[in-house]
């Protein structure tokens, strides 16, 4: 005898009594899922026209994985030193499918407690990583969404269970969800395992009816694609990277799984947690990644509340910041190379509508700047970037009327040159920075080209990075690094270079 799992069309009573009739057993039914729990001595069951696939109920491992904020709250490194995304997330539901949360955790009281289901009717959280993945995912501290509302759903972690353990948790989610089946919500899997069709096609059915699901690569440094839920292409695989934008391995084998299924990359190595001895801790693993992604995703649901999950995926990964990830591309040249990013605001000022500018060195261009709210100012000097200050192009002001004023010299080197605009709210806090581009020419436009990629390093032989003179100004930084780019200065010969 063995136990299977199939998946079935039409009415449930009707194909129970069946299933009985011919000697087999049914243990559990998901009616809402449409799948039955079975025991039968055969495998067959072709007889029955009601059942569409059939897959043995074998055991599997769900494999667990797990700073931050900041560094998807910014569109190059040096990282800002705040995280002011648009939302937190307002009341966007996310089911943590883990090993329990601990709501007394310093990180997670501000949030209403929610046990949906417990595969045992015990809901402590006894391993402490389903109280991790909470805190990052809606943490007063460390939460990308702390408005979010929490779900726990709790299911067996580290130790071999059946396919039907995940099937049951997935029936609690889908009921509950068909409450308010028009809702938008989130479903975090911070686990992987190997892979099954049906769960694959439930998880499937799950997005069908308004559900984003987010799963972690895992982080064995192997094919995603051989798992379930990240190996499904309508899943958002997430895979984890460091604060220098390298997915690099944090421990003998243990590193980012690879493929076309991870959608995406978000801080995930030395991130800050909620531990279940009531402190922080730092740890690694692409499910501290994935919950990162589950949070900030609960951003674009909550700005754009009558998108579909379908829309809310394309949004989110539309979001996301290209060919950021230094990483070996013969291992993860099938990856996207797409760095995660917080919901940023909408305009904060009106001008300049252009993000790139040319002008005869010698002359002037004046650009207006009306500000907009939740924005009350707009500075351009000595932006902070991390503990790094930004110095900004000391040829671009602002006039009495608050218009920006660009005179490069006349002696100026031609080339392209990128300042910065930051938004400050009534608490002289920032909310956003923009960058204004500059093609400095001498005598024909021409000479610089607009169609330049925004970047600002180029990988040498050597194994060097050389950044361009418009992202070092005036002065470079005091610290090296390989990993250093998008404004950071590389010291070559002790001082900035150009290429």
């Amino acid at each position: 005898m063995s136990v299977y799992n199939v998946v079935y069309t039409g009415d449930t009573s009707n194909l129970v009594t069946s299933l009985t009739s011919a000697g087999i057993t049914v243990n559990k039914t998901f009616e809402a899922l449409k799948v039955l729990n079975v025991t039968s001595d055969s495998s067959d069951f072709s007889q029955f026209a009601q059942i569409l696939v059939v897959e043995e109920d074998i055991e599997t491992t769900p494999v667990l994985g797990a700073w931050a904020l900041n560094r998807v709250n910014s569109k190059m490194l040096p990282m800002r030193n705040v995280y002011t995304p648009r939302n937190y997330g307002d009341n966007v539901v996310v089911y943590v499918v883990d090993s329990g949360i601990d709501w007394t955790h310093p990180e997670l009281t501000h949030l209403t407690p929610n046990n949906l289901y417990s595969y045992d009717e015990n809901f402590q959280d006894i391993i402490g990583h389903g109280t991790a993945i909470a805190s990052l995912v809606a943490g007063m501290v460390v939460g990308a969404s702390k408005y979010a509302v929490l779900k726990s759903v709790k299911i067996q972690s580290g130790v071999p269970i059946p396919v039907s353990d995940l099937l049951t948790a997935f029936n609690v989610i889908l009921t509950d969800h068909n409450v308010t089946p028009t809702v938008v919500k989130v479903v975090n899997c911070s686990w992987s395992v190997a892979k099954s069709q049906i769960l694959d096609l439930k998880i499937q059915e799950l997005k069908d009816a308004g559900l984003v699901v987010v799963a972690s690569a895992g982080n064995t440094v192997s094919d995603a694609n051989l798992l379930s839920p990240v190996g499904l292409n309508t899943v958002i695989g997430v895979g984890a990277c460091d604060a220098y934008d390298r997915v690099i391995n944090w421990g003998p084998a243990a590193g980012s799984n690879w493929g076309p299924d991870v959608d995406i990359t978000a801080p995930g190595i030395d991130v800050e947690y909620a531990n279940v001895s009531g402190g922080l801790m730092l740890g690694s693993g692409t499910s501290f990644a994935a919950a990162l992604v589950s949070g900030l995703i609960c951003q674009y649901i909550s700005a754009y509340p009558t998108k579909t999950a379908a829309e809310i995926q394309s949004e989110f990964l539309a979001a996301g910041l290209p060919d950021m990830l230094f990483r070996n591309e013969t291992i993860y040249g099938t990856t996207p190379n797409l760095l995660a990013q917080a919901l940023a605001h909408e305009e904060l000022f009106t001008s300049p509508t252009q993000v790139y500018y040319k002008i005869q060195r010698g002359t002037e261009l004046i650009i207006p700047i009306t500000v907009l709210s939740p924005a009350v100012a707009v500075r351009i000097d000595d932006i902070l970037f991390g503990t790094h200050v930004r110095d900004c192009l000391p040829w671009v002001t602002r006039n009495s009327n608050g218009e920006l004023v660009v005179s490069p010299p006349a002696d100026l080197l031609v080339g392209g040159y990128r300042m910065f605009l930051e938004a400050l709210d009534e608490n002289n806090q920032s909310l956003e920075i923009r960058g204004i581009r500059f093609g400095v020419y001498n005598i024909d436009p021409n000479e610089v080209d607009s169609s330049e990629p925004d970047q600002y390093y180029s990988h040498q032989e050597d194994g060097t990075v050389v950044v361009r003179l418009d992202a070092c100004v005036s002065s470079c930084f005091d610290t090296c690094s390989e990993s250093f780019k998008e404004g950071q200065c590389a010291c070559i010969g002790g001082g900035c270079s150009t290429f």
